[in-house]
């Protein structure tokens, strides 16, 4: 009913309301089309500036480097101890003057 010119021209046969439905939902998707070209436009050309709000593929790319690089770190730090390293270890509090 939305779609059509008024109260008093509403289509009143059920192939004519058929009809006004399948115009409505064309029209709809019609519109939403549109209007998600004009966002992905604007979004696009945000994302192309190094000052704007949304992150770029740049910027993505450089925040997934520095978190390999962190993961790497908190490996190496969390690492167990290696034979080596214990060993060493032991050998260093048995030697310490008591």
């Amino acid at each position: 009913m939305l779609t059509t010119v008024g109260p008093e021209f509403w289509p009143r046969s059920p192939e004519g309301r058929m009809l006004c439905l399948l115009i409505a939902v064309y029209a709809f998707a019609v519109f939403g089309y549109f209007t998600a070209a004009l966002a992905s436009f604007s979004i696009g050309r945000e994302a192309r500036h190094r000052d704007g709000d949304l992150a770029g593929a740049e910027q993505i790319a450089q925040l997934s480097r520095e978190l390999a690089a962190l993961r790497r770190d908190l490996r190496q730090a969390t690492r167990p101890p290696s034979s080596a390293d214990t060993e060493a270890g032991s050998r260093a509090s048995n030697s310490a003057p008591e």
